[in-house]
């Protein structure tokens, strides 16, 4: 294993020499091509993170510099960049520190399956199937609700002087044809970031409208049959639909309610 280790720290300085230069390229190498071999590992290998820990000094010390421009950082920063894009991180994870509840989270959803193994049961009962999957969603949710306590504790340690930090070599014109800036980026609609924090607050109104019957996300509505609407924003397609459905919003339980959510920028 540890020629493995050493392989992977030599592919992560080759890649840290190609992102000083294209770190767009060289981050879709790390999420779309590295970071899976790096879960198999943690996720397969008992008591890997001490050998991990050479290849996240790597990480640390190498890859996230060239890609930001910048000298290594602090371990408050370091934590940040595990952070998912959508809580403002780059969703490289420490994989030392992420090793053992990756092993421990494979081992107990994949117990049931090692069991039919050792029994030589070919067959797979459709409520072990369903139980699976309904402990993968609990253990993802539980997930994110941690790493979003994680962000807010992170934001709340991290000096202030460091929520202004501006990347190196930025392109002066946005890809819609506006000056760019880093506000600008978060909320062009050229981007995918608007939507994920318009999505965000969707899935988090219809949690807290739980209390209520019959919530969905994204219902249709049905379509018009003649109706005018005079305002300007409505829309009149078929198919068109609002974020959140709830019934008995009001106290009228036979009555159902539509909910819209607009993420907008005050300072554009």
């Amino acid at each position: 294993m540890g020629l493995q280790v050493e392989k992977s720290v030599l592919e992560i300085e080759r890649l840290a020499s190609i992102a000083s230069s294209q770190p767009h390229a060289a981050y879709t190498v790390v999420m779309h091509g590295l970071a899976a071999s790096w879960n198999y590992v943690s996720r397969t290998i008992l008591d890997i993170g001490d050998l991990l820990d050479h290849v996240e000094k790597a990480i640390h010390h190498k890859l996230l510099t060239a890609l930001t421009g910048r000298s290594a950082g602090s371990d408050l920063e370091r934590e940040l960049f595990s952070l998912p894009v959508h809580l403002e991180g780059l969703n490289i994870a420490n994989l030392s520190k992420n090793a053992a509840s990756q092993h421990n989270t494979s081992t107990h959803i994949s117990a049931p399956l090692i069991t039919l193994i050792i029994h030589q049961n070919s067959s797979h009962p459709l409520s072990m199937k369903v139980e699976q999957q309904r402990e993968k969603q609990q253990i993802k949710n539980d997930h994110w609700k941690e790493r979003e306590n994680q962000a807010a504790t992170l934001y709340r340690q991290l000096p202030i002087a460091e929520h202004g930090w501006h990347p190196e070599h930025l392109p002066t014109e946005c890809v819609c044809g506006k000056q760019f800036t880093v506000n600008y980026a978060l909320s062009c609609p050229c981007g995918g970031l608007p939507s994920l924090r318009h999505n965000e607050i969707r899935d988090v109104t219809a949690e807290v409208y739980e209390v209520c019957y019959n919530v969905g996300t994204e219902p249709e509505l049905q379509p018009l049959s003649g109706e005018l609407l005079s305002h300007r924003i409505a829309n009149t397609e078929d198919r068109a639909h609002l974020n959140v459905k709830t019934q008995g919003f009001w106290g009228d339980q036979s009555q159902c309610e539509f909910f819209n959510v607009r993420v907008f920028n005050l300072t554009l």
